[in-house]
């Protein structure tokens, strides 16, 4: 699941939808209630789209999106491979129009981070077509992980993010 070199793209395949419900977000903020995660007929698609791109070479590492959504699923990937990312959140694929802790918290099903070589960004997108994926993301040697939302952007060195990581949730 780790990053594996500067310059790859980092697609988001899946579409996020406003499901937080039970999630470690509203965990860890004390808020009730909101939307629990469905599985939708989307998710065989999204599957087989994500092992076609496996099994023919084009992805280099993969982290499903559940535990913690977008957010813990690019700090993860981003602190096991030492790199750092450029997200932008604008182009993640949403069912709807999201406020930004949705879009970095939300724990749709069947949503994956999939990282691909720049060689192999066209035949990848091209098996990608048949499910809602977008290029959200760029793998950096600066050990950041950088987040460009609507507002401004949020930075965090893989340093802070790792020791957050250890520390886990404080409730």
């Amino acid at each position: 699941m780790e990053l594996k070199s500067p310059g790859d793209l980092l697609y988001q395949i899946g579409t996020t939808y406003p499901e937080t419900g039970g999630s470690q977000y509203r965990l860890l903020n004390q808020i009730q209630g909101g939307a629990v995660p469905k599985v939708r007929r989307e998710a065989k698609k999204n599957m087989q789209a994500v092992t076609r791109a496996i099994d023919r070479g084009y992805v280099r590492s993969c982290h499903d999106l559940s535990d913690g959504g977008l957010a813990v699923a690019a700090a993860e990937m981003a602190i096991g491979g030492g790199l750092g990312l450029n997200l932008n959140l604008d182009r993640t694929p949403c069912a709807e129009p999201l406020r930004d802790d949705f879009k970095l918290f939300s724990e749709s099903n069947s949503r994956f981070l999939v990282e691909v070589a720049r060689k192999d960004r066209q035949p990848f997108e091209k098996i990608a077509r048949s499910v809602s994926f977008n290029q959200i993301a760029t793998v950096t040697s600066r050990e950041h992980l950088v987040v460009k939302r609507s507002n401004g952007r949020i930075e965090f060195t893989l340093g802070e993010l790792d020791e957050a990581w250890k520390r886990g949730l404080e409730i």
